[in-house]
């Protein structure tokens, strides 16, 4: 069984990188999305796994702050 790709997008829930999640997952490529609004990425996380067979992991995150860069350093 081949592994899938996975790829980490910030600023998921919306702009370019919304168009970025979108296109890796018509690819067939998981995703670890980030973002500050929990709301818009498990919007984006239910209409990604409806339309494709991947796995969405979401991650609210405001990556403004040091904080919250080195969380989500230390999940990953």
């Amino acid at each position: 069984m081949m592994k899938r790709e996975t790829v980490l997008i910030t600023g998921a829930s919306g702009g370019i990188s919304y168009a970025f999640a979108e296109r890796f997952a018509q690819n067939g490529c998981d995703i670890i999305a980030v973002a500050r609004s929990e709301k818009k990425l498990y919007q984006l996380k239910n209409e990604l796994e409806g339309k494709y067979e991947i796995q969405f992991v979401p991650y609210a995150k405001d990556l403004s702050k040091q904080e919250e860069v080195q969380s989500l350093y230390n999940e990953l």
